[in-house]
């Protein structure tokens, strides 16, 4: 089955930040406690859980948001404030 456009993107993404940060599989999972099987399947087009993204965003600093293919900006969305009334 081919993969959808979400999880192409975030297969892509997921890939190519790995690679630039030079950490083997291994290392990446014990940082953010998933198995090194987990992330082949992330790299073949499986989406991670939810749990996982989450330790993948605090472990990376970037956005779920960029990890998902929602934005293009990598950073964490600031949270707006509200006027006073």
């Amino acid at each position: 089955m081919p993969m959808n456009k979400d999880q192409a993107g975030f297969t892509k993404r997921f890939g190519d930040w790995r690679t630039a940060q030079g950490m083997t599989r291994r290392e990446l999972a014990r940082a953010i406690d998933v198995t090194e099987q987990t992330l082949i399947n992330w790299e073949r087009g499986t989406v991670p859980s939810a749990d996982a993204l989450a330790r993948l965003v605090r472990y990376s600093g970037i956005s779920a948001d960029w990890w998902l293919g929602i934005s293009d900006v990598k950073g964490r969305p600031r949270t707006a404030r509200r006027k006073a009334e």
